[in-house]
């Protein structure tokens, strides 16, 4: 699906178009904007004000969310902890997550303290 901002485009190109040739030429359209015919006629059928809203999604929440701060801290008073020894740690507290996002984010919170 296009932003409403390429759908305006879409719908300024086809009145330049309209405007040299007396009619919507679609095959010119697609031509000066880059989209396909079949788009074009897509977003032609709808008017730039009854285009929908983009929809927002909620941001999702981690199982290690709870643990960030925790972590951080640990890696900032022992730099050489492993992503497997705060595994232990943290399962001891109740994190009931995986290795792998906890080794990705450590990974990511070292290279941010270099």
């Amino acid at each position: 699906m296009l932003t409403k901002e390429e759908h305006l485009i879409i719908h300024a190109t086809a009145r330049e178009v309209e405007s040299e040739y007396a009619r919507i030429n679609i095959s010119e359209v697609s031509g000066r904007s880059g989209y396909e015919r079949k788009t074009i006629r897509k977003y032609l059928a709808i008017a730039p004000e009854n285009f929908p809203a983009e929809k927002v999604r909620a941001k999702r929440t981690s199982k290690l969310d709870p643990y960030k701060e925790y972590i951080s801290e640990r890696l900032n008073e022992q730099p050489n902890i492993t992503a497997k020894q705060l595994l232990d740690e943290i399962q001891k507290e109740g994190y009931s997550g995986g290795y792998t996002i906890l080794n990705d984010y450590v990974r990511a919170v070292r290279t941010t303290q270099v």
